[in-house]
């Protein structure tokens, strides 16, 4: 299970995730730099002219993101979307044909916008190729922003489904539109200070901070998650932030929506933890992190890094 979300005030912007899993994969910040060649099961191959930072794993030299930043801000996170994610099991000459796990790299080594990607997408098919044949298939949708505009892309068995998202949030399975329709149940949440709007023959006096907000979900669960996320995210764009620290803040909301250890088990019959918490400082172009073993924030200052010979990894 995991978490991802857009955060706008005034020209800033922030893009940041929760993963969440059962196990670790070799996880570790990656930045690949300008005119970086990227290798393509189905297509040609790309010299990139844009640099790319994010977290995941390297395999033969190879950058397997699990979310990323381009130069030009466009953000991109793959989420757990099993049992429903569906890939082809053949190619197409009519079509884009990608294996699942080049879709980040394609997008972000092609698109400088959300719009730009757009147009990419629509004829983009993905194919079930794993990058080895001992690693399984991840089965995902994603959350693809800029500052302008946020989108959800869902494979389904009828093609790629495209969706705007008006609260730059996604989580997990069930698809997209269920979450629309299911955030539609908590419109009487509040933060306010206990009103009684119930009944005039009592007065019923408060007695804790909080009650308004009785019923917002607090379980694990991936449409809880993205209920409470959402409120979280809305609260904290009420405020005044020109002398917050930003990142602070939404470290926060990253560390209220976690995983900790015995909170959820996996089918695996091990228990799923927040491995990590990433965030992406567009506009300063800084990435920052932490891990379930160390909660400090660490900073990559992206800018240091887009003219390197090869890829650079950081150790969690």
């Amino acid at each position: 299970m995991c978490l991802a979300l857009t955060f706008n005030y005034k020209d800033q912007f922030y893009f940041g995730r929760n993963l969440d899993l059962d196990y670790h994969f070799g996880e570790l910040p990656i930045v690949v730099p300008r005119r970086h060649v990227i290798n393509f099961k189905f297509l040609p191959n790309i010299t990139l002219d844009t640099a790319l930072i994010g977290i995941g794993t390297v395999v033969d030299g190879y950058p397997l993101y699990a979310e990323a930043m381009n130069e030009s801000g466009l953000c991109i996170a793959g989420l757990n979307y099993f049992p429903n994610a569906y890939y082809f099991p053949n190619t197409t000459k009519d079509n884009t044909n990608l294996a699942p796990y080049e879709l980040i790299l394609y997008l972000l080594g092609n698109a400088k916008t959300v719009n730009e990607a757009k147009a990419l997408l629509t004829n983009i098919r993905l194919v079930a190729e794993p990058f080895k044949e001992n690693m399984p298939l991840s089965y995902l949708h994603f959350l693809l922003a800029d500052k302008t505009s946020s989108i959800v892309i869902e494979p389904n068995e009828d093609g790629i489904k495209i969706y705007d998202n008006p609260y730059g949030i996604l989580t997990n399975n069930p698809s997209f539109p269920f979450h629309l329709d299911n955030i539609k149940m908590y419109g009487n949440i509040s933060p306010e200070f206990h009103v009684n709007s119930f009944t005039t023959l009592n007065n019923l006096d408060s007695f804790c901070v909080g009650l308004p907000a009785r019923g917002l979900p607090g379980d694990p669960s991936s449409p809880s998650r993205f209920v409470r996320s959402t409120y979280l995210k809305s609260q904290l764009l009420k405020f005044d932030l020109s002398k917050a620290n930003i990142v602070k803040e939404l470290f926060h909301i990253f560390y209220a929506m976690s995983l900790t250890n015995g909170m959820c088990k996996a089918s695996s019959g091990n228990f799923e933890i927040t491995i990590y918490t990433s965030l992406f400082d567009v506009n300063n172009m800084k990435f920052y992190y932490s891990t379930y073993e160390e909660l400090e924030i660490k900073e990559i200052d992206f800018k240091k890094y887009l003219e390197t010979e090869d890829i650079t990894t950081f150790p969690l």
